[in-house]
């Protein structure tokens, strides 16, 4: 299912250089001010895009969810997935909430997005389809 990484960081770093390099990605520096998601699909070679912050872990059972959301996407023209976060805060529910009514223009953590719609989306909005699956941080990343 991952085909290849994207590493994102804004600013350039050694010790980041060489984790992407020994596990195989490729590593983006973000320019000031630019969407981070952006840059790092111009380097993806893949269709869809996991966007995840240092610390992120799919929950047991993801591949499947995204098999299925995958599965009806294209279909559908859904070019945003999103994963539900363990312990969001009630603001960050409520800004769901809003997101999946009224749509959204920001990609964040945890969205899973068709590379093209990003690259060319310039402020279009989208609502999120809820994805049955979820993203937790690893208490050492905290």
């Amino acid at each position: 299912l991952v085909g290849d990484a994207v590493v994102v960081a804004r600013r350039p770093d050694a010790a980041l250089a060489t984790i992407a390099e020994i596990a195989g990605a490729n590593l983006a520096i973000a320019s000031l001010g630019a969407d981070p998601w952006r840059q790092g699909a111009s380097l993806a070679r893949r269709d869809w895009l996991l966007c995840l912050n240092a610390g992120d872990i799919p929950a047991d059972g993801w591949m499947r969810a995204v098999d299925r959301f995958l599965a009806t996407a294209a279909r559908e023209r859904q070019p945003v997935g999103r994963f539900s976060r363990k312990g969001a805060s009630a603001s960050e529910s409520l800004s769901r909430l809003a997101e999946a009514v009224a749509g959204t223009r920001t990609i964040r953590a945890g969205d899973l997005v068709q590379r093209d719609w990003l690259a060319t989306r310039n402020g279009a909005r989208v609502r999120p389809f809820a994805i049955a699956a979820r993203i937790e941080r690893d208490f050492v990343a905290r």
